[in-house]
């Protein structure tokens, strides 16, 4: 009986795994597919939009139309894009050694290149540091004396496309205001060995469904901003052997944390 047992038990764990197998494959495909003709698609759609574009008059109808559908039409290659980061996260588990100031500063730039009109601020340590448009080299003259401990972390080697979607998250749910987008960041060095690295913008927080939904890692559909940028930054961040978290601090501001383990921990 218990080698009968035994074998059944091998039968079902065999059969089990070749059923994850063929879905894990059959998603790949269909997921390789699908971003692979909705970019191609999308891009000879944006293309004739564009020339509509030129040929409309400026201020009329028209323009105002052709406007909204190239901007419809680049959300969804931008998600295409998220979602195949979020695959690249799912086969590639690489964990690396980096510099998390060079991170914020590459991410800074890359936003600034989308939305030239956001207005970025850094502190490190509760100290401010001056974000010089055009700055590409990563360091700072103020920022060469910051505590060793925020030196090097450990993280998936995607926490680049994490840290600028934190921007861009940040940058694209503002308060509603006239003035240009505000954006704070924010690196320290916490308890327990970790970097927190916190991005915010004025405006009400992240709404208390949506938080749940990403801490618990459920998989209710977010209603902020569609909700799978925040979905990308959670798991390249559990990728990383972090956390995330949604400080209120009650001064009217939303923000989104993240915790990363440093080297010398």
């Amino acid at each position: 009986m218990d080698v009968r047992l035994m074998l059944e038990q091998t039968h079902e764990l065999a059969r089990a795994r070749r059923q994850v197998s063929r879905r894990e494959q059959r998603l790949s495909v269909v997921d390789r597919a699908l971003r692979h003709n909705i970019r191609n698609e999308l891009n000879v759609v944006l293309g004739y939009l564009e020339l509509l574009r030129e040929e409309a008059a400026p201020g009329s109808t028209t323009r105002e139309h052709v406007d909204t559908c190239i901007e419809y039409a680049e959300r969804v290659v931008d998600r295409s894009e998220k979602a195949r980061h979020i695959q690249g996260t799912l086969t590639d588990e690489t964990i690396e050694s980096v510099d998390p100031l060079a991170e914020i500063w590459v991410a800074v730039e890359r936003v600034r290149d989308r939305y030239p009109d956001a207005e970025f601020s850094l502190e490190i340590a509760g100290d401010p540091v001056a974000i010089d448009s055009g700055d590409d080299s990563g360091t700072d003259a103020d920022a060469t004396d910051v505590d060793p401990a925020l030196d090097r972390v450990i993280a998936h080697e995607r926490i680049d496309i994490a840290i600028v979607e934190l921007l861009v998250n940040a940058v694209t749910h503002q308060d509603g205001s006239d003035g240009p987008p505000e954006v704070s960041i924010a690196v320290s060095a916490t308890d327990g060995g970790f970097l927190e690295l916190s991005v915010s913008n004025p405006g009400p927080p992240i709404p208390e469904d949506d938080r749940r939904a990403l801490s618990e890692g459920t998989e209710t559909p977010l209603e902020h901003g569609g909700g799978i940028g925040l979905w990308l930054v959670k798991w390249v961040v559990d990728g990383s052997y972090g956390e995330m978290s949604f400080p209120d601090h009650g001064t009217g501001e939303s923000t989104v944390a993240i915790r990363l383990p440093r080297v010398d921990r």
